[in-house]
């Protein structure tokens, strides 16, 4: 079943609505039809809604039933974690929210390879890695997506 995050003010008259890359997942690539159902996840709770309405740019869901869950753990973890070369950090966190780790802080180190000079590619990792934490936990059915921090120095975190 599709798993969509979304805040609990997105729940309007026990009806929510899909937006966005998960909108056009949905329709273009699990070819959602009118009366599936997909896993709507809020920051408190779970339902299970069904699908009313498939418009071109978002999908109108009814809530059907509330799902009374909790896939964390009680164990709040943060991964400092230096920045390794190539996409071996989009393993690091793919990997870690499955296991549970609730934040990310990427780390640049004395001896990191990498080098992140312009804003923009910074921007673009962080983005990157947020997405695919974002993934990560709708495939482990997390009931949070795990924050991935803004990248910082070892003296900055010690700060």
């Amino acid at each position: 079943m599709f798993r969509y995050f979304c805040v609990d003010e997105n729940i309007n008259n026990g009806k929510v609505t899909v937006e966005g890359g998960d909108a056009k997942h949905l329709k273009t690539i699990l070819r959602a039809q009118l009366g599936d159902r997909i896993s709507v996840v809020t920051g408190s709770k779970e339902y299970i809604a069904e699908i009313q309405e498939i418009y071109k740019e978002n999908i109108i869901c009814t809530m059907v039933e509330e799902i009374f869950t909790n896939n964390e753990t009680k164990i709040n973890i943060t991964l400092c974690q230096g920045i390794p070369k190539a996409t071996k950090m989009e393993t690091i966190i793919q990997q870690n929210v499955e296991l549970g780790v609730k934040n990310f802080i990427p780390l640049i180190t004395e001896r990191a390879v990498v080098k992140l000079n312009e804003k923009g590619r910074e921007q673009k990792k962080l983005d990157r890695w947020q997405k695919i934490a974002k993934e990560s936990a709708k495939q482990s059915k997390r009931n949070i997506i795990p924050v991935v921090e803004p990248i910082m120095t070892v003296k900055e975190l010690a700060e």
